[in-house]
């Protein structure tokens, strides 16, 4: 094999590719946004949001908009759950979250922790775990020391110490039989573990999370129930008891046991639990359930589950189905109601028609950003403020990223001249996206899904297949616009050739290449496989043919120039051939199955014929393909990629079974397993993959609905440029509609000559400016100079002063010298006089100190001897004491014996004296008691009757009150009326003004537009002129047009005339078609018989061949001819007979059966027709009773309050009652009507009740 020989790499393959970018977010586990910190430098920390996409651990710094990716292991089968840990306080404000653990699908289950500083990874397994992956995560929450204000909080300071800070975490491993583990994640080190679910039980849980309750306290929640355990280092944890064990027997506490999420509230004490029916239960300190919150979504929204609760600094936030956020803030003070729901609700609507469920919930540090995951793989973040109080129903919401794909990724292209790629997914959608700048540039949906997708290389055109139809669009600037429309079926893929100009359609076992710019397919452009779907297609270098790989195991090449002949490359029976890579340059080439799981091929072509081999092809373009070579990878194969600089080989995988990854090899291939390196990302099989044509970067997708860009980073693996440079710059113009172009220019038109006006308006006013500039400078230069004479003048003066002040300050300063010389000889010979008699004093003083020194020392010695003398009369004394003390206390131990015995008898006496005592008053006190309840009814009897009195008083005093109010109202509206008048006025006033004002402007203005129009008739002159020009110029090109016209017209009737041909002869070929199916399931019927027949002809003729045997023998003869009487003729009557049997006796049994049933139906209706008249009646009986009653009622009414128009005239007479009985016989009357008024409602509520049941019965009988 002779390939390019190429300089060896020195470094390792993981250098040289890394993943840059991935666009997703994972769906299928619930919690999974988290904040973390990542350090950039040595000091420098930055504030990233964690989340799972694809098969990896997203770290985004959201404010630069970049991703650093923390890939699985190779070998596990995808990432289950994820959390953070909280691990110290950086501020008061402020957190730093250290630590990310995650779990991966394993045979026993593995737990990677990832340290953010020192970027760092931990993994933890244990044979204990019998599932292979986890659902739960969560560390032991950490406490700054800091904090402990109490006694209380430094001896858990002092219990933290020892146990090492929070380096322990739980775990809860997945169904079927569930188990909680208890890890030192630091030693990697399993404490204990104990199962919580096993094989056979219904329970499914969710979470498992440390309680602030104690340190080793373990909360579980799940499907079915809440589980306590106490967590013992080195042994199984222990099972506490239920948090509902108290509240067992309550009926209020009925709710849902599938509780899907929970949050330990801003105080560290208590807990929230949401379930699936909406109900939000609450449970304090000790995590016992207290009560269910009674503004729960679940007391007026129906089917609403809770799916993920998060808590801010006054309350806390629930999140759940139809996208739909609830707030609920501290409510202090009420125990019966700790926390009460804010009167507004957060809904997003990301898709008109589908509903979908928030998964997850994350609010930022600052409490004013909150981020969402949805259950269709979409991240929002929208504005938070808990203060609002309006309902957020149209509030605006924006993707964190980008909106990502929601279900699988059906194709992917990627654009030559401009850094773009277009993916369909089967969410019926077609994006475009920046790869260098990660972010969505364009998204369409439509009615039907795409299936494949090319993208023109100079990104200005793009191809998407349907399943009856493709569709050529043009990409605009906000849109992808449809200018071609080809009618054809089951289109798996598309690609365009190298050059852009021809593209090829795969359809079944037919290839057809159309021309781009025309959108047609000559006749010589379709291609066909002998037999079998065509799977992969790859253009040649030059774009003169192309490989193609089908279901039928044939590789062929074909040439553009002659459609008829082809190229075999390689053939195996029953081996897809699913994705083909060329190296151009040595003209080998490689090609992969699915269906094979060891390895790919590689062949090689040349332009000489082996030994004894024909050219196959033209004569004068001879191609012939060498024995193929297998290459072992030990893994399926999905798809393969050549880089354009043939220096790198890349493969992924595809298995149901593992995670996608990509292989990267160095080329030409060598045995070194270093040159080999794998990365896995994507969460299943990769789909699709393709690369830049600079090398640059690397696409992979998959059905798990993401997208990962990987970046090739060493140079020395890109394709090298021309010297000038050429494709080294990207394409960066667009397509726009001819309307918004038109629109575009004459919105620049305007803008020009509003920029000339203010330009001239500028002008002026600058020069306006200037002159007023002028005038003040020289109006300034004058008070300048008068300024300066004035200011001379005072300086003159004051220099004249200043020479006086001189002359007299000299003056007095040879005075005051010649006074102090004099002072200074005085007092020199005072201190020479004091100085003598100062030493005289000091010797006599000497003198006398050293008499008392003498005296001094003899009076210490005198005071020695007699201390000693004390000293020892004292201790003789104090041994005399002692023994005197030492019988006292004997004494006093005697005396205490037997005051202790005498104290246990008298207290045993009084013990029994106290409790009969206790027994008579409890008598008394019982009768004392009821006395005091009796007396106690009569009070509350008597202030009952006074309340009432208090009442009616009050009632009186409310009706003087409400006339009093009348008449000061009707005084304010007056008021009022006459504040409206003067400010009516006033305001006239203005307007008057104002109007003055308006009609000055306006006469400046019309001078100003006179000028203006004088300036256009100048300008009208020129115009003119042009337009007399181009109506000469205009005659002959009218001419033209309308040749143009007829010959367009003569064209579209031509394409109508084919039109019309094409379609006659698709409804032919449909038609054919048809029959030819029906033609054929006819064979395949009849030769089902034929092959029946001929076997029950060989068998008869087995059967005759051997009585032909016994021939000589009658006796074997005549039993074999009774066999062959029985198998071939009795058999067939006898079957037919017991065929017909049987269907006689099924159908007697389905008559009898309807029979039976038919009775019964028939009396049961007779009895419900019966009951059905009986209760007709007497509701009808009822009914006429009722109207009887209310018509009766009607009467009353009306003769009520014609009395009460009667004793209305009679009020207007003031002397025959005063006003006091007035109201008390109005009263009266009123509380009459609304007696009558409350027995008309009873009694039509009685009616609509009766009409009710009446229905219901009669549905019921129906």
């Amino acid at each position: 094999m002779q390939q390019n020989q190429v300089k060896p790499y020195q470094k390792q393959l993981k250098d040289v590719i890394q993943p840059f970018f991935i666009v997703g977010y994972r769906k299928d586990f619930k919690n999974n946004l988290f904040y973390s910190q990542h350090q950039i430098q040595q000091q420098q920390i930055r504030d990233v949001i964690v989340y799972p996409a694809a098969n990896s651990i997203v770290m985004l710094d959201n404010a630069e908009k970049k991703q650093i990716i923390l890939p699985a292991l190779l070998g596990s089968k995808g990432i289950s759950c994820l959390t953070v840990s909280p691990n110290k306080r950086q501020n008061k404000y402020q957190n730093l979250f250290r630590y990310i653990a995650w779990a991966e699908e394993f045979e026993t289950g593995i737990i990677v922790i990832y340290d953010t500083k020192n970027q760092k990874t931990k993994t933890l397994q244990t044979l204990d775990c019998k599932s292979r992956s986890y659902v739960s995560l969560d560390f032991w929450p950490y406490q700054d020391p800091n904090e402990a204000k109490d006694g209380k909080d430094k001896n858990i300071k002092e219990d933290k110490s020892k146990r090492g800070a929070g380096k322990y975490l739980v775990a809860l491993s997945a169904p079927p039989e569930q188990m909680l583990i208890h890890w030192n994640w630091d030693k990697q080190k399993c404490l204990g573990s104990t199962v919580i679910n096993a094989k056979g039980d219904n329970f499914k849980y969710y979470n498992a999370f440390f309680h602030p309750k104690e340190d080793d306290f373990v909360c579980v929640v799940g499907n079915g129930a809440i589980k306590l355990y106490k967590l013992i280092p080195d042994n199984q944890p222990k099972q506490k008891d239920s948090p509902f064990q108290k509240k067992k027997d309550i009926k209020e506490t009925q709710h849902s046991s599938n509780y899907l999420s929970y949050c330990i509230l801003s105080d560290g004490k208590t807990m929230v639990v949401g379930t699936d029916n909406g109900e939000i239960l609450y449970f304090t300190e000790n995590c016992e359930f207290k009560l269910i919150l009674p503004t729960s979504p679940s007391s007026d929204v129906q089917g609403y589950a809770i799916e993920s609760i998060i808590k801010y600094s006054n309350g806390f936030i629930i999140g759940g189905s139809e996208s739909t956020i609830y707030i609920y803030k501290k409510h202090e003070g009420d125990l019966k109601n700790p926390y009460i729901r804010v009167d507004k609700k957060i809904q997003i609507k990301p898709h008109p028609t589908k509903k979908h469920r928030i998964i997850s919930l994350l609010l930022n540090q600052a409490e004013d950003t909150l981020i969402l995951g949805l259950d269709s793989g979409q991240i929002y973040q929208i504005p938070f403020s808990a203060e609002r109080e309006a309902d957020d129903t149209q509030l605006k919401y924006d993707p964190l990223l980008m909106s990502f794909h929601s279900e699988a990724i059906s194709g992917i292209d990627v654009c030559i001249r401009k850094q773009l790629i277009a993916t369909t997914s089967k969410d019926r959608s077609v994006r475009i996206w920046n790869y260098n700048d990660p972010n969505l540039e364009m998204f369409k949906e439509f009615e039907d899904q795409p299936v494949g997708i090319a993208f023109h290389p100079s990104g200005l055109h793009l191809i998407a297949s349907f399943s009856d139809k493709i569709n050529l669009y043009n990409i605009f600037e906000r849109d992808l616009i449809s200018f071609k429309e080809i009618h054809i079926k089951n289109v798996d893929s598309i690609k365009f050739c190298n050059g852009g100009h021809l593209f090829a359609i795969l359809n079944n076992n037919i290839v057809q290449i159309y021309q781009f710019y025309t959108g047609e397919n000559p006749q010589n452009y379709s291609f066909k496989h002998q037999s079998g779907k065509i799977l992969s297609l790859e253009w040649d270098g030059d774009d003169l043919g192309f490989f193609t790989g089908g279901s039928d195991g044939y590789l062929y090449y074909w040439k553009l120039e002659d459609n008829q002949n082809k190229t075999q490359v390689f053939f195996q029976q029953n081996y897809g051939i699913d994705t083909i890579a060329v190296a151009h340059s040595d003209q080998y080439i490689y090609f992969a199955s699915q269906q094979d799981q060891t390895g790919f091929f590689e062949v090689q072509l040349t332009n000489k014929a082996p030994k004894g081999q024909e050219s196959i092809g033209d004569i004068q373009k001879k191609l012939y393909a060498l024995e193929p070579k297998r290459i072992m990878t030990n893994s399926t194969i999905s798809r393969m990629i050549l880089s354009k600089s043939e220096k790198l080989f890349f493969f992924a995988t595809n298995s149901d079974q593992q995670p996608g990854s990509v292989r990267v090899v160095l080329y030409p291939f060598s045995k070194d397993p270093n040159d080999i390196f794998e990365i896995a990302l994507h969460n299943s099989g990769i789909t699709q993959m393709k690369i830049t044509f600079d090398d640059n970067f690397l696409f992979t997708v998959s059905s798990d609905g993401s997208i990962i860009i990987y970046k090739i980073v060493v140079d020395q693996f890109k394709i090298k440029l021309d010297k000038d440079g050429v494709g080294s710059q990207f394409a960066e113009e667009f397509l726009l509609q001819r309307e918004k172009y038109k629109k575009k220019i004459g919105k620049l038109e305007a803008q020009r000559q509003l920029i000339k006006t203010h330009e001239l308006e500028s002008k002026n006013l600058r020069n306006q400016y200037q002159r007023e500039k002028d005038d003040n400078l020289a109006k300034l230069e004058k008070e300048k100079q008068l300024l300066l004479k004035t200011e001379q003048d005072k300086y003159n003066l004051l220099l004249q002063k200043h020479k006086q002040l001189q002359k007299d300050f000299e003056d007095n300063k040879l005075n005051l010298h010649n006074q102090h010389e004099e002072n200074k000889k005085r007092t020199e010979a005072e201190c020479k006089q004091k100085l003598i008699l100062e030493q005289q004093r000091y010797e006599e003083l000497c003198k006398d100190r050293e008499n008392q020194l003498k005296l001094y020392q003899k009076h210490v010695e005198d005071r020695k001897t007699q201390q000693e003398q004390q000293k020892k009369a004292i201790y003789a004394d104090y041994e005399k004491r002692l023994n005197e003390e030492k019988e006292l206390y004997k004494q006093l131990q005697e005396d205490k014996d037997r005051i202790k015995r005498e104290f246990d008898n008298k207290r045993e006496q009084l013990e029994d004296e106290a409790e009969r005592e206790i027994d008579v008053m409890k008598e008394s006190n019982e009768a004392q008691m009821k006395i005091l309840f009796e007396e106690y009814e009569k009070a509350e009897m008597e202030k009952q009757n006074k309340r009432q009195e208090h009442e009616k008083a009050q009632q009186d005093l409310e009706t003087e009150f409400s006339r009093k109010k009348q008449i000061l109202e009707e005084i304010q509206q007056n008021k009022q009326t006459n504040e409206q008048y003067q400010k009516e006025k006033d305001s006239h006033a203005k307007e008057i003004e104002e109007r003055d004002k308006t009609i000055r402007d306006k006469g400046k203005r019309i001078y100003e537009l006179k000028k203006k129009t004088q300036e256009l008739e100048k300008f009208k002159f020129v115009l003119d002129y042009k337009i007399k020009e181009l109506k000469r110029e205009q005659g002959p090109r009218e001419d033209e047009i309308t040749k143009m016209k007829e010959q367009i017209a003569n064209m579209q009737s031509e394409i109508l005339h084919f039109k019309r041909v094409n379609a006659n002869l698709s409804l032919i070929v449909t038609d054919l078609h048809l029959r030819q199916s029906g033609m054929k399931r006819e064979i395949d019927s009849q030769s089902d018989v034929l092959e029946q027949n001929n076997k029950y002809i060989k068998a008869f003729e087995y059967d005759i061949s051997d009585a032909h045997t016994t021939l000589n023998d009658f006796k074997k003869l005549k039993e074999s001819m009774l066999k062959l009487f029985n198998n071939y003729v009795q058999s067939d009557q006898q079957k037919k007979k017991s065929d017909n049997q049987e269907l006689q006796n099924q159908f007697i049994k389905e008559r009898a059966h309807l029979e039976t049933t038919n009775k019964g139906l028939k009396e049961k209706f007779s009895k419900k027709l019966r009951v059905h008249k009986q209760d007709n009646n007497r509701i009808m009986n009822q009914n006429v009773d009722l109207i009887s009653e209310i018509n009766d009622l009607k009467r009353e009414i009306k003769m009520l309050q014609d009395e009460e128009k009667l004793k209305e005239l009679n009020l207007s007479k003031p002397e025959e009652k005063t006003e006091s009985q007035l109201d008390i016989e109005i009263e009266r009357n009123e509380k009459d009507i609304n007696d009558m008024k409350e027995q008309v409602d009873k009694l039509r509520r009685e009616v609509e009740l009766r009409s009710q049941q009446q229905h219901m019965l009669s549905d019921s009988d129906n």
